[in-house]
């Protein structure tokens, strides 16, 4: 998956969940696919591996010991200068979550569990919209 249409680079995605398989595995599913994809395992490192690493997605679970998802992409949007987009991946699919993530600035609302095509095809989709709160 690459960046755009015109761009021979990998789309770069930084994946955030405390739960080390899941983070871990949905990264290689993206590398597999041809993606640039890093895991980490909570907020606080996902903000200084962002410091490395220019993600242009970063997909975060959101409740997540220490710093919950929504405070990450929070701090991320007030502390970044061109943010990655900012995609949620959790099994919370009420509406005060979902309020909490439009609110917070999140791109994408994706629900765990997540079929393979469906998260390749939200993301390469997503990468084409313009930057910023996107709904």
């Amino acid at each position: 998956m690459r960046t755009s249409e015109h761009s021979s680079e990998p789309l770069r995605v930084l994946v955030v969940d405390d739960d080390h398989d899941a983070a871990d595995t949905t990264a290689r599913l993206l590398t597999i696919c041809g993606v640039d994809a890093r895991a980490c395992y909570s907020g606080t490192t996902a903000l200084d591996t962002l410091a490395t690493f220019p993600a242009e997605v970063c997909i975060l679970d959101m409740s997540m010991p220490e710093l919950q998802g929504w405070e990450v992409a929070m701090l991320i949007r007030l502390e970044l200068k061109n943010p990655p987009y900012l995609a949620a991946l959790t099994a919370y699919s009420d509406d005060a979550h979902r309020q909490l993530i439009e609110n917070t600035g999140f791109d994408l609302h994706l629900i765990k569990p997540i079929e393979p095509a469906k998260l390749l095809h939200e993301l390469s989709e997503l990468v084409k919209r313009p930057r910023g709160k996107s709904g």
